[in-house]
């Protein structure tokens, strides 16, 4: 797409759509575009040479992503006790690895805790995982996948999920969020772990802590929902 917009002199924006780690470094290198609107939290991670966009006619611009615009919702009925995001498994992801722990996490909970646990997954699931998915847990209820993240968490207790954007939107929702992290494949200093409501799991005992003693005090405040009119004036002048 950015190939043709650019045959066709037409405006090619990209939204930064999750958090930067390293070993992404080509990939994230790669983006062709007139203008890749970019987190502010990730502007140390461009400062490093090494990270310099192949694309020399590509503008860096900082602006909170929209997504951010979330408004913690202290009225919504707590109605899911613990909600895991499944990860959408494509065809590079270590999926063995990945569905075994999440047999671990969900026998580990049946086990040690009486808290009713929901499943729900990508939007963008293939056909034929969700078949997998329904299958193999089908002693689970599952949300609807077209149901948006936002309201789910909104409505949630406890979130799990396996390293996700979802827990940007969870931490910022005020709702405690754990990262199953137990190849510790996910380092330390990575940005999810800089969040007041995330902790790194990296190992099935953390679970009992994350669900009793992890209790970050709220750092969002209910607000109304508005869209930055600045990040919009400026999009505006890119036209």
């Amino acid at each position: 797409m950015a190939s043709v917009c650019k045959l066709r002199k037409i405006k090619y924006v990209v939204f930064q759509p999750g958090p930067f780690e390293t070993g992404e470094n080509l990939e994230v290198q790669s983006i062709l575009a007139d203008e890749f609107i970019v987190w502010p939290s990730s502007k140390n991670y461009f400062l490093n040479p090494a990270n310099r966009l192949f694309d020399k006619i590509c503008n860096l611009s900082y602006f909170d992503s929209i997504r951010f615009l979330l408004s913690p919702n202290p009225q919504a009925i707590k109605k899911y006790d613990l909600v895991f995001f499944l990860t959408w498994l494509g065809h590079n992801s270590q999926k063995n690895k990945i569905n075994q722990q999440l047999r671990d996490t969900l026998k580990y909970l049946s086990i040690n805790t009486d808290l009713q646990v929901f499943l729900k997954m990508h939007p963008s699931t293939f056909e034929d995982q969700e078949k997998e998915y329904l299958f193999e847990y089908k002693d689970f209820e599952f949300i609807d996948k077209s149901i948006q993240s936002g309201v789910v968490i909104n409505e949630s207790r406890l979130i799990l999920n396996f390293g996700s954007t979802v827990s940007f939107d969870s931490d910022f929702l005020n709702v405690k969020t754990g990262i199953i992290n137990f190849d510790k494949d996910i380092p330390d200093k990575h940005q999810f772990f800089d969040l007041d409501h995330v902790m790194n799991l990296r190992k099935l005992d953390d679970l009992l802590y994350f669900i009793e003693d992890f209790n970050p005090q709220p750092t969002k405040i209910e607000k109304e929902i508005e869209i930055d009119n600045n990040i919009i004036s400026y999009i505006e002048s890119l036209m």
